[in-house]
């Protein structure tokens, strides 16, 4: 934090410095997805995707057991969706078979929101389960990692995490202020093909 700033336009050490931190966040989520550092707390990332996703009265699976499961609901809302919600406990762990179901029933759900760990109550959920089941129906799953990136293993490519979205502040103990996000080839590919104007 004592090194001098530099205008990245301009630095080309910036651009040395900024790819080779993808590749360290590349290794930290086991992806080989494109990964993007953006300036801004991690709701800059939340609500990017949502935006960049979620269109006009698009139905959006929302899983959620607690207040950050929440507000991905009130996202969706703010961009024309409609959220279908899957609900637990505040303080138990989310029932992946509850969410393939609800997969089962919606056949036009084409994204799902999710949080691994809600910070209030601490309840880390069934993050690989509920990819795999969003992989099996050709669901795009969004999934709050702010709280254990870095903590808990994750594995993207494996389990099929299309957005998976982290910060700097929390279990990696650096500075606020970073929103860090890995974007699959699907998830460009529906952004690419909306229907209306993001």
């Amino acid at each position: 934090m004592a090194t001098p700033i530099t205008n990245p336009d301009f630095d080309h050490k910036f651009i040395e410095f900024y790819s080779s931190l993808q590749g360290k966040l590349q290794e930290l989520m086991k992806t080989e997805n494109d990964v993007l550092i953006m300036s801004g707390e991690a709701l800059l990332g939340l609500e990017s995707a949502l935006a960049s996703l979620v269109g006009k009265n698009d139905r959006v699976l929302t899983i959620t057991n607690g207040e950050y499961g929440d507000s991905f609901a009130d996202f969706v809302k703010l961009y024309g969706g409609i959220p279908v919600r899957v609900e637990g406990e505040n303080n138990q762990r989310l029932d992946a078979e509850r969410v393939e179901e609800a997969l089962d029933n919606n056949k036009d759900i084409r994204v799902a929101t999710f949080v691994h760990c809600e910070t209030p109550s601490g309840v880390i959920n069934p993050l690989e389960k509920i990819a795999k089941a969003c992989q099996k129906h050709g669901t795009i799953l969004i999934a709050d990692t702010v709280s254990s990136l870095g903590g808990i293993p994750i594995d993207v490519d494996k389990w099929g995490i299309d957005i998976c979205l982290g910060a700097s502040q929390k279990c990696l103990s650096a500075p606020p202020g970073l929103t860090l996000i890995s974007v699959s080839k699907k998830t460009w590919e529906l952004i690419d093909s909306r229907r209306d104007k993001i």
